[in-house]
């Protein structure tokens, strides 16, 4: 559980200067449910190995990625929820 919730922190602590303490909130949320969902089905269903988690774990930053850099075609300004995926697509990209 304190894993779950570190793991939560971690990630809404990257964004909580960019959208703000609600939305970070909400990824803080999200993502402490989704780790400790990976820590029940590494622990309960996979006899401790930690494959499962790991798999789940890049699927979804795949997907993410993946999403990031064919939905925008401009980093929003000013709010909205993006990640450090994008900003770096963008950012490195327009500037070398």
């Amino acid at each position: 559980m304190a894993q779950s919730i570190l793991f939560g922190l971690l990630h809404g602590a990257m964004f909580f200067s960019l959208i703000g303490i609600v939305k970070a909130a909400l990824i803080v949320a999200f993502t402490g449910l989704i780790a400790w969902c990976m820590g029940y089905a590494d622990e309960r269903r996979a006899d401790g190995s930690i494959l499962p988690g790991w798999i789940i774990h890049g699927t979804a930053n795949l997907f993410s990625a993946a999403g990031s850099m064919f939905v925008f075609t401009k980093p929003p300004l000013g709010g909205g929820y993006f990640n450090l995926v994008r900003l770096s697509y963008f950012y490195i990209g327009e500037n070398a």
